[in-house]
């Protein structure tokens, strides 16, 4: 998958984790896919997510994308 690809799915992930319009399983999914595949410009929206979701499972996954996020940026930074 082409990088500009990837930018623009994880992009729509990005809204799609803060819309509360959205199901939780949709958000809980969306955080999912930010933490494998999102960048340093997903971490505000992840830690918004982990401290302001309604659901804590959502949180929960708010917070492991962004220690995995972290912990790709850390290896990319030792590289």
């Amino acid at each position: 998958m082409s990088p500009e690809l990837v930018e623009r799915f994880t992009d729509l992930f990005a809204e799609a984790v803060l819309d509360q319009e959205m199901t939780a399983g949709a958000r809980y999914k969306a955080a999912t896919v930010l933490g494998q595949l999102g960048s340093a410009d997903h971490v505000a929206v992840l830690e918004k997510c982990a401290t302001s979701d309604p659901d804590p499972y959502v949180r929960e996954r708010a917070e492991g994308g962004l220690a995995l996020l972290k912990a790709n940026a850390a290896s990319v930074a030792a590289e």
